[in-house]
């Protein structure tokens, strides 16, 4: 992957210069999946694709594509901080990198 996602500590990341955004960004899974099925039908031949916390990928994320095959997630699934994304890497070398949230509770 050329795409290098955030990673710093949970209490880093909490107390640290990016901060609490004032709700909670929970993973959208559903939209992932859209997105990963709407490169598919575009004729885009996806080699993996990853789903995880960009500041906090380290510790949370997961394979959700691979080999044709969808894959539950299984990272945390929210943060104040930490911005729930999907990580695309296409065959050919390329990436594409995209958010996948939608707004929950105020923090």
């Amino acid at each position: 992957m050329k795409y290098k996602p955030g990673t710093m500590s949970w209490m880093a990341g909490y107390a640290g210069p990016q901060g609490d955004v004032g709700f909670m960004m929970e993973a959208d899974y559903s939209k992932a999946q859209k997105i990963i099925e709407e490169r598919l039908a575009e004729g885009r031949n996806i080699a993996l694709a990853t789903m995880g916390l960009d500041g906090d990928w380290e510790c949370n994320h997961t394979v959700v594509y691979e080999d044709g095959a969808h894959y539950d997630y299984k990272a945390w699934h929210e943060s104040g901080w930490a911005i729930p994304t999907l990580v695309i890497e296409y065959a050919d070398g390329s990436e594409e990198v995209v958010e996948v949230w939608t707004k929950g509770e105020d923090s």
